[in-house]
């Protein structure tokens, strides 16, 4: 037996909020506007790096045209891709649980939805990448986290069904994901979603990623 947990990226493995708040005031000065704070940047965090600009942008004075916007989104892409992890960090634990896991038999998972350029960067320069059996960022595929269907592709490229897998994260897009493809969840609550306890779906919490382990013994996946 298969047996699978996926992983979100950004608020649930890494804090990266701080690179991607440095990065993106820089765009912003260039472009005369005032840089936003991290809290707000936090809270853009999770639907990707256009989604994440456009969201700056009409805080800041509005996207202006679509060029403007692709190239606002470009720059900020580009800056973060020549510096990806400045000022990230893996969370407490992080390194441990995943060997753990996979010293176990457990395969791993990277679903994410920031884009394969930045995402590869920021992985390779904190040494993740050799924990995974598979990494699908998103824009790998048509349909991205809240979408189940980013979940279903990782599974079927790691050939593991939906009731022997977990996914781990930290926002509404890994939780409705979780539920629209079928799996169980687990959401750290020190991650970027304030709100997350809130969640009418909620299935299973951590405070800490050392947790995970015991849990997952509990859930019959370990």
């Amino acid at each position: 037996m298969r047996r699978a947990v996926l992983f979100d990226l950004d608020g649930t493995l890494i804090d990266s909020a701080p690179d991607m708040h440095h990065h993106l005031a820089a765009v912003l000065k260039k472009m005369g506007r005032i840089p936003i704070s991290l809290d707000e940047v936090i809270d853009n965090i999770g639907g990707g790096a256009r989604k994440m600009v456009t969201q700056a942008l009409e805080q800041t004075g509005g996207t202006g045209s679509p060029d403007i916007l692709k190239s606002t989104v470009a720059e900020f892409l580009a800056l973060y891709q020549q510096e990806p992890a400045r000022l990230t960090k893996v969370y407490p634990g992080g390194r441990d649980i995943l060997q753990e896991l996979r010293s176990e038999g457990i395969v791993l998972g990277l679903c994410t939805n920031k884009p394969r350029v930045t995402a590869d960067p920021v992985l390779k320069s904190l040494k993740l990448e050799p924990y995974f059996d598979f990494i699908c960022c998103g824009d790998d595929v048509a349909f991205q986290k809240p979408d189940g269907r980013h979940i279903l592709h990782i599974l079927d490229r790691l050939n593991v069904p939906t009731s022997d897998a977990a996914m781990v994260g930290d926002s509404f897009n890994d939780l409705e994901a979780a539920v629209d493809a079928g799996v169980a969840s687990i959401m750290v609550t020190y991650g970027y979603d304030r709100h997350i306890l809130n969640h009418p779906y909620l299935e299973y919490t951590v405070s800490g990623l050392g947790e995970i382990p015991g849990l997952l013994k509990g859930m019959s996946l370990r």
